[in-house]
């Protein structure tokens, strides 16, 4: 590959100083915004449909409860709803990542030790 001579300059005429890094304009991105991710399609899809169902399911619930007051006038009915409801998310809810390390363990289930060997429970 050859390359081009390189033309002198004339003593006599002042010599233009290189443009530094500094003296250059640095374009600069704007930041992404919280909402920037919604402009992936399938992530938004999975967004806004999540975001409609939660609604949808708390608009059930307040239905539910409102229906039962109307027809037991009964605080004790409105409790029992609660607790009937709650049953399923507290029994297939993940575990906690802390319970892997031993520190907060559900009743009835091995915890690790701080070199990962099991250790029963009550120990």
């Amino acid at each position: 590959m050859q390359t081009e001579p390189q033309k002198e300059i004339p003593s006599s005429q002042p010599v233009q100083p290189e443009t530094s890094p500094s003296n250059v304009p640095v374009p600069t991105k704007k930041p992404a915004g919280s909402w920037a991710v919604l402009r992936n399609r399938n992530y938004s899809l999975l967004f806004w449909g999540q975001l409609i169902s939660a609604a949808g399911t708390q608009m059930q619930v307040v239905a539910v409860v409102w229906q039962v007051f109307l027809l037991t006038h009964s605080a004790i009915a409105l409790g029992l709803i609660g607790l009937v409801q709650a049953i399923p998310r507290l029994r297939l809810k993940r575990p906690s990542p802390l319970s892997r390390c031993g520190t907060a363990t559900p009743a009835g289930r091995s915890r690790a030790s701080d070199d990962g060997r099991a250790i029963a429970p009550g120990s």
